[in-house]
């Protein structure tokens, strides 16, 4: 607790832990030996480190950079497989499925 005169009152500081809730009403457990009354409370909230806010839109912008590079568009559709029948023919080579020869990508992959 710390005594500061604040006008010509005495006031007792102490510091607590509260929640503010979405209907911006702060929650706060205090001590059972404070008297019901009034009080002043002065509310302190966490900034952000400088790098914080602009971590996010900085790093966004390196990306949109990078993905929008024609160089990157090394792989095309034709190229590899479909996911989802790589799954598949994984799943019937080991005996856990069955693809019908009507539907070759019907399975659990889809």
């Amino acid at each position: 607790m710390i005594d500061t005169v604040l006008g010509e009152l005495l006031m007792k500081a102490i510091e607590l832990l509260g929640d503010i809730d979405d209907q911006h009403r702060l929650m706060a457990q205090v001590p059972e030996d404070l008297p019901i009354g009034p009080v002043r409370v002065i509310v302190l909230v966490p900034e952000e480190d400088e790098a914080g806010a602009e971590w996010p839109r900085g790093a966004a912008r390196e990306w949109t950079e990078e993905l929008t590079d024609s160089r990157q568009d090394i792989y095309t559709l034709d190229d590899g497989q479909p996911i989802n029948a790589a799954i598949d023919s994984d799943l019937e080579r080991q005996g856990w499925l069955k693809l019908s020869e009507e539907s070759p990508q019907e399975g659990l992959g889809q």
